[in-house]
């Protein structure tokens, strides 16, 4: 799913979430129930439902609403408008389970040996986070190597 609020300034009170559907399927069988503090979305017949958490604030249940339409580049999705309980409030996520903190493990460690004007002047090392982003720590460490 995708997440968007608009810019519009008459349009700050809600959060706009898109979930790409099979064109197979038919209203009936979404299960959409909007909840002033969680937000749960599935299609009858999946084994788990795409969206079942704790939303970042508070909505206003009987202005929020969903219909089926076509988006433009992401095809037939599920259109979930979401009204803010608190109107100019800035989410930084749809849900509770998405703020995650950073995973600040140090993987491996490189290290620069500096000089000045041909005087030694110390080492600086690195602490590269693998596990945040693999693939910059593997190109960094075979860059020191």
């Amino acid at each position: 799913f995708f997440c968007s609020v608009p810019e519009e300034q008459n349009e700050e009170n809600e959060v706009h979430v898109y979930v790409p559907i099979k064109d197979s399927v038919k209203g009936k069988d979404v299960e959409c129930k909007i909840m002033p503090s969680k937000l749960k979305f599935a299609i009858k017949g999946e084994p788990t439902p795409i969206i079942d958490d704790a939303l970042w604030e508070g909505v206003k249940t009987d202005d929020s609403t969903w219909e089926i339409e076509t988006v433009e580049g992401k095809g037939r999705c599920v259109h979930i408008t979401l009204v803010k309980f608190k109107q100019w409030s800035q989410w930084e996520y749809l849900v509770k389970s998405e703020d995650v903190p950073a995973d600040m493990t140090i993987t491996n460690k490189c290290f620069f040996d500096i000089s000045i004007g041909g005087q030694d002047a110390g080492r600086i090392v690195f602490g590269l986070y693998g596990k945040q982003v693999p693939k910059t720590a593997e190109n960094f460490r075979a860059l020191c190597t």
